[in-house]
């Protein structure tokens, strides 16, 4: 992923511009990405779903560009680390993920007003210092002594927004796992409460169009271990399983219909 365009700047490229390169283990370029059990997709669509931004394809004047992607942080708490190498440890691997979030908090105009920031850029900086600074009581722990900035400071797995405040139970269990990470750079950010409102009803209950994410879909398809093939638990791979529930977390889909009043998901 690379930020091409800047405002005001003599590029030929549009202004926050963004391009996404995949390439395959021998440096050859790529125009497609399997990153599931789902299979190849193209590029820059796939990237775009949880990178946010806006297409705009080719002409036969001008190129391709995707305009407003964002560079996502690193939930660092969130991902699994092995057992087998001490030195690939989460504790371990705490300062390269500070780096890692601190150029991705300057890439989302970190340094800037708020006011100057989108919503999806401010969603992702307030992220990024909850992560480091994070306060029981919701958002970003004024008097912190150990922000992102800081060498040595390590991401803490507490942060809810502000906006949440009153709703954490639902932040934590529905928003935190299955939402969060790319809607930051979606509209709507779920940034407060307020953001999961029918629209997200109707997507996840009606429609049955997200979450889009292989996890919140159930899981991997079906694989070989020690000759014994292991079923698959994804409603959306193994045609033998009821399609009419969308997670298979009751707690995610009890956990909607209690902050959206309503009696049945999925």
């Amino acid at each position: 992923m690379v930020y091409n365009g800047t405002p005001n700047s003599t590029s030929n490229s549009p202004s926050n511009n963004i391009t996404f390169y995949v390439y395959d283990q021998n440096g050859h370029l790529l125009p497609w990405a399997a990153l599931d059990d789902e299979g190849a997709k193209s590029v820059p669509r796939m990237c775009m779903a949880c990178h946010g931004g806006s297409y705009t394809a080719h002409t036969s004047t001008t190129t391709a560009s995707v305009t407003g992607a964002s560079f996502l942080p690193f939930d660092v708490p969130s991902f699994y680390y092995s057992q087998a190498n001490p030195s690939l440890g989460q504790d371990q691997q705490q300062e390269a993920f500070r780096q890692l979030n601190l150029l991705v908090k300057a890439a989302n105009g970190g340094s800037q007003p708020a006011a100057s920031q989108t919503a999806q850029q401010a969603a992702i900086v307030d992220f990024i210092n909850g992560l480091y600074c994070p306060d029981i009581h919701g958002g970003i722990f004024s008097h912190c002594a150990t922000p992102v900035e800081n060498a040595g400071s390590k991401a803490r797995d507490i942060y809810f927004p502000i906006g949440w405040s009153g709703s954490q139970k639902v932040y934590s269990e529905l928003v935190k796992p299955y939402c969060r990470m790319c809607h930051m750079a979606q509209t709507p950010t779920f940034f407060n409460s307020s953001d999961l409102t029918s629209t997200a009803q109707n997507f996840a209950c009606t429609l049955k169009d997200m979450p889009h994410a292989e996890v919140p879909f159930g899981g991997p398809a079906a694989f070989q271990n020690n000759e014994k093939t292991i079923p698959s638990i994804n409603p959306f791979i193994d045609q033998q399983i009821d399609h009419t529930h969308f997670w298979l977390d009751s707690v995610a889909i009890n956990d909607l219909k209690t902050a959206l009043n309503i009696s049945s998901c999925q």
